[in-house]
């Protein structure tokens, strides 16, 4: 974990326990978790006494693999170089850009050992990757399925020329620990990825000097958020206007710009799913069935505010809208001038 200020309480029946590797020892949490068997190391030791460039990468993965371990599932806290990745954000990266200069980056270092070449070209495990993109649909999370990650040496944070160059190569965030872990899980042969949560705007984007404390508080915060309850209308159900159907239209705005992006409808189920996922959840005539938007194909809208008019007979919701709108791939539904 990239925080320090993890709970090591949410492993059930968990125990500390030194591994001693070829690399020096690492101190993994054992116990489980909803019922499987898990390991927590933090990287940066109890206290966050650690700098990113001297964390003991391949004594951490060896431990790992000696116990073990099939799949790897790291956070990180970073700073964003892409305006749609805001903080508070989740990103599940598909690929990375290393920037490092002094780590050991792999476990063929030696003539005992030989000379390996391990395919790199997808850095992070696409099986794991979905899991975890499956897991974040179910929740209120704002989240985006890619990222290119930018790995610097540390432990200062970047110049402003720094992120302006990483942008230009096609980063999305910036950290400082993803690297070589990634690699080195690779090369263990352990299914790897990586869920980043924004913390802050990189350098230069950023309107503050960046600090180390603004990283634990914005961190800290996102833990507030997943553990916040759903959210809560002051209306019920019963006090809308229906129509034949037993239902009500909803328009729906793009928060930001307020283009109008879709119009649809909700029953009761579909409303209290949107309160319950934050997404927003409508009721298909066509298939007669719930519709998450954005299920299957990534479109997500997070809710962002939804408004009752004054007949109790219309909703508008403004959301923030991820991809297109439109079935038919453009922004909006919106598209076809009748003048």
């Amino acid at each position: 974990m990239e925080q320090e200020s993890y709970s090591p309480e949410t492993l059930q029946c968990f125990e500390e326990k030194v591994i001693q590797t070829p690399y020096g020892a690492a101190l993994c949490n054992i116990g489980t978790m909803c019922g499987n068997q898990v390991i927590f190391i933090t990287r940066h030791g109890v206290g966050h006494k650690t700098a990113p460039h001297k964390v003991n990468y391949r004594a951490n993965i060896w431990a790992l693999k000696s116990l073990g371990t099939e799949e790897i599932f790291a956070t990180t806290a970073v700073g964003s170089l892409n305006p749609d990745m805001e903080p508070g954000h989740f990103v599940v990266c598909d690929q990375v850009l290393d920037f490092t200069k002094s780590r050991i980056n792999t476990f063929y270092d030696n003539p005992e050992r030989g000379v390996a070449h391990v395919d790199f070209t997808n850095p992070y495990c696409p099986r794991l990757r979905d899991k975890v993109i499956n897991c974040l649909y179910k929740t209120d999370i704002i989240f985006h399925k890619k990222g290119c990650y930018v790995c610097t040496e540390g432990p200062r944070f970047e110049t402003a020329a720094e992120i302006k160059m990483f942008a230009m190569l096609g980063g999305d965030l910036v950290g400082m620990t993803n690297m070589p872990e990634s690699l080195l899980a690779r090369e263990a042969e352990m299914c790897y990825t990586n869920c980043s949560i924004v913390t802050n705007m990189a350098a230069g984007i950023s309107p503050t000097p960046l600090s180390h404390s603004e990283v634990v508080e914005a961190m800290d915060k996102s833990i507030k958020n997943m553990e916040q309850n759903q959210l809560k209308s002051k209306m019920s159900w019963s006090d809308f206007k229906l129509n034949s159907d037993g239902m009500v239209p909803v328009i729906v705005q793009d928060y930001k710009t307020d283009e109008v992006l879709m119009l649809a409808y909700m029953n009761e189920e579909a409303y209290l799913t949107t309160l319950k996922l934050g997404k927003m959840t409508y009721w298909s005539r066509s298939r007669n069935e719930l519709w998450t938007k954005g299920l299957t194909s990534g479109h997500v809208q997070y809710v962002k505010s939804l408004t009752i008019d004054c007949d109790n007979d219309t909703i508008l919701a403004k959301v923030e809208q991820v991809g297109a709108a439109c079935h038919t791939g453009n922004r909006t539904c919106f598209f076809t001038p009748l003048l």
